[in-house]
């Protein structure tokens, strides 16, 4: 009797387990949409590992399939977008949320530049804003950093046609083109067939946070992301990231025998975590002074 009771006892549970939910229906994955295509990158390799410090809500990402002009995603955020990453600048803080961790530690305000392969040393000698106004640089008219230059008193052609940015240089209508250290490398090898070079004497330097920013509507993704970004970077995965994508720039591109350049920028917005050290490559108090104190940045505007 006992042993029938037993035997039923245990076909009652192996039923009962045969119709046990999944785990994945038992608790359905919170998805995140992140802006442009389905990728693998430093952005959404860090999304993902931010968001993987809060397990409980089962968050994913995807792409939204589509790249947008940048102040057009903004608008989107809340409206099947729920991530996106850009520069904090003041009027984009107005329209979205910022999640004031700088993702590029400041590296994308960290400028050098494109140069005609046959003038090398066209930046050569220049050690200020002065030296370089007699030059003509080159940016998209769109962009953030061409109004940047131009608040500090570089001539700037301001072009509609990005790839025509490059056709210029190789044609040497333009002096130079700055692009960020981050792309630089991968700007050069994609216009392969050009007569340009990376410039080997000057860094260009400007005050710039690189954030996640999600919708105004939605403020605990914005705390779930920063919550997992601190604590990426205490445990280390943060910085390892970080290393994996960038960590040998500073050293392959020479930075520290480079004439350097700070420049002020006026469009950045404010909440900028200046005062922590840990988050930044290079000295925060230099770049909280540039980003308040125009004429630090030896402008002649």
């Amino acid at each position: 009797m006992i042993l029938l009771l037993l035997l039923w006892a245990f076909s009652i549970a192996v039923f009962a387990a045969s119709f046990k939910l999944p785990e994945a229906e038992q608790s359905p994955a919170t998805w995140v949409i992140y802006h442009g295509t389905e990728r693998l990158d430093y952005t959404t390799e860090l999304l993902q590992l931010a968001l993987s410090y809060i397990p409980h809500k089962h968050y994913k990402v995807r792409g939204s399939g589509a790249y947008l002009p940048k102040e057009r995603a903004i608008d989107e955020l809340g409206h099947g977008l729920d991530v996106l990453t850009g520069t904090c600048l003041k009027e984009r803080a107005e329209k979205a949320m910022p999640v004031h961790f700088p993702i590029f530690k400041g590296a994308n305000g960290l400028r050098i530049a494109l140069v005609h392969k046959s003038q090398p040393d066209k930046l050569k000698g220049r050690f200020n804003i002065r030296d370089l106004q007699t030059l003509h640089g080159g940016q998209v008219h769109s962009w953030s950093d061409t109004k940047i230059l131009r608040s500090n008193g570089l001539r700037i052609f301001d072009g509609s046609d990005y790839e025509g940015l490059y056709l210029m240089l190789d044609k040497q209508r333009l002096d130079y083109f700055p692009r960020s250290i981050l792309e630089i490398e991968n700007d050069l090898a994609q216009h392969s067939t050009l007569d340009l070079a990376i410039d080997s004497h000057l860094l260009l330097q400007y005050p710039s946070a690189f954030y996640f920013f999600v919708s105004k509507d939605n403020p605990e993704l914005a705390q779930d992301l920063l919550k997992g970004l601190e604590a990426a970077r205490v445990d280390g995965r943060f910085d390892a990231l970080f290393k994996q994508y960038y960590g040998d720039l500073l050293t392959r591109f020479g930075l520290s025998q480079r004439v350097h350049i700070p420049l002020y920028n006026p469009l950045l917005c404010d909440g900028v975590p200046w005062d922590r050290e840990e988050l930044w490559l290079f000295q925060p108090g230099i770049l909280k002074n540039l980003a308040s104190e125009k004429q630090n940045a030896g402008s002649v505007n």
